[in-house]
């Protein structure tokens, strides 16, 4: 018995070491589209189109009208909290990864909405959306 409760009480410590704080804002929304979703998105709702790839990246081609923020760079954390959190931020990186994480960042900066390119710019390269050098 006092195994199973040993082993029990470690369980639960281990749980909620790994609690994950979730925004609870009625009005919070932090999602992943698709290039269809993402480009619609862009184009009925203003906002911030957000590049976190980096500047070697970047001089392949962006979004148009992208603002470029290296998700590598030192002050990334405070770049990003720099941003406008009323407004609607659209991110993208490579692949969706990098922008992923960049997401869960500017929500937890209390940032309201924030959509994040599924897929990032080889989904929207794929789909012959538009860029721009």
């Amino acid at each position: 018995m006092r195994i199973l409760f040993i082993l029990l009480a470690g369980f639960l410590f281990v749980q909620c070491g790994n609690v994950e704080q979730k925004n609870t804002d009625p009005n919070f929304v932090a999602e992943d589209l698709n290039v269809e979703e993402f480009a619609q998105q862009m184009k009925d709702t203003p906002g911030i189109v957000l590049d976190v790839r980096t500047p070697e990246e970047v001089s392949r081609g962006k979004i148009k009208g992208a603002m470029e923020m290296d998700f590598y760079a030192d002050d990334f954390d405070q770049q990003l909290a720099s941003l406008d959190s009323s407004k609607v931020i659209f991110v993208y990186c490579a692949k969706g990864g990098r922008s992923s994480k960049a997401m869960n960042k500017l929500s937890n900066m209390g940032c309201k909405t924030v959509y994040n390119l599924d897929g990032g710019m080889g989904a929207w390269l794929g789909a012959k959306m538009p860029v721009e050098k």
